[in-house]
């Protein structure tokens, strides 16, 4: 159980459960694009903004 959760909601342990299976079943697991961005602060958020830069890509070509 996340604690956190728990004080800040006020959710019991049985509703975060659920909830936490609800997101594992709608998760998608994406692979980071590779892109180089040097002008980040911190190297360690590459993969982060490469995860985003992923997710906003259209599955579909655009025509």
């Amino acid at each position: 159980m996340l604690p956190r959760l728990a004080h800040r909601h006020g959710m019991s342990a049985n509703e975060i459960n659920d909830l936490v299976d609800a997101l594992s079943i709608r998760a998608k697991v994406i692979e980071p694009a590779t892109s180089s961005a040097p002008d980040l602060c911190d190297p360690k958020d590459q993969d982060v903004l490469g995860t985003l830069l992923r997710r906003c890509t259209p599955v579909l070509p655009i025509t």
